[in-house]
This record gives structure tokens, sequence and C-alpha cells, in this order.
């Protein structure tokens, strides 16, 4: 059986922001979870680090942990603050920029026929990969009912666990 979680515990309670930290004048990042299906990941940026536009092709949500960043899509800037998440559009160009220190976990879903060019990206190309987009997980082309249904009960998870404070 293959491992799909990495750097976490299973059936441990954990505040996800404490699993990255800010490294002066970079952005940090850690895998929890990477296939062909779906990406997890932490990110920590630094104050004034970013990450520059560029597209995927996953449709991601971007859930703000810790801070002030600025989510850049398709040229229109939204600050996202703790707590709150935006989705972005697979294919849309988009950016992120720590306004302030920022932490972040993005969750990214590829199509079920991902191409093995996306399988067997390099460790930088994944990174720019879960830099991805997404829609309300109810509305993924592609994805298979198990599927859905897990992305839905992740993303409700984690907002509930933003909401009481265990981030």
């Amino acid at each position: 059986m293959n491992k799909v979680l990495k750097n976490i515990n299973p059936q441990e309670v954990v505040a996800l922001k404490e699993l990255v930290t800010y490294q002066d004048g970079q952005v940090a990042s850690k895998t929890l979870i990477q296939n062909d299906g779906v990406g997890l990941t932490l990110f920590a940026f630094d104050k004034g680090e970013g990450i520059s536009t560029h597209e995927s092709k996953g449709d991601a949500i971007v859930m703000a942990l810790e801070g002030t960043g600025r989510i850049t899509i398709d040229g229109i800037d939204y600050e996202l603050h703790a707590g709150e998440s935006i989705m972005m559009p697979a294919d849309h160009p988009h950016a992120v920029y720590g306004i302030e220190q920022f932490k972040m976990l993005l969750i990214v879903t590829f199509p079920e026929m991902a191409t093995a060019e996306t399988a067997c990206a390099t460790k930088e190309q994944v990174k720019q990969e879960l830099l991805g987009s997404h829609e309300e997980p109810s509305q993924i082309d592609g994805m298979s009912h198990e599927s859905e249904q897990a992305l839905k009960e992740m993303v409700g998870d984690s907002r509930t666990m933003i909401k009481e404070g265990r981030f």
C-alpha cells in the first residue's frame, strides 16, 4: 500500500500553521499529499516574498492560516486574511504574495486522467502546479463521486478547524 500522507501523523490533532515555519527572505513549503489527483501543501511566505504569475492544470482553494496575503487571479488582486479562503480556477494566471508573514494551505485537484507530464513533474514543477486553481468541490468536472466527497469533507473539516481556532 502506498503511503499518501507525508510530513503529518495520522490520528493526531495538529495546528496546520505550526507544521511549516517562516524562513527569512523565502517562501517555505511542506507537502502533505501529492499524487496524480490531489495535492495538499502548506506554505509560509516571509513578508514581501511571493510566487510569480503562473498557471496550473488543477483547480485549487487557498485557505489562509495566518497573516495577510495577496492572491492575484486573472490580474485582479484579492487580500486574504487568516480564516479566509479563495478558489482559483484551472488554467487561469495567478500569483501569491505575502503582504506580511503569511501561511496558507493549498488544496489542488487535478483531472482523474492526469497527464504523464504532470505525474512525472520535477519537484520544482510540482510546486508550480500546486499553485493551481479550484472551484467549489461540487463543481469539479471529471472527479469521481468518491473523490468529490473526500474533498468536500477535507474542505469542510478544514473550515471548521479554522473557525474553531485549531489551525
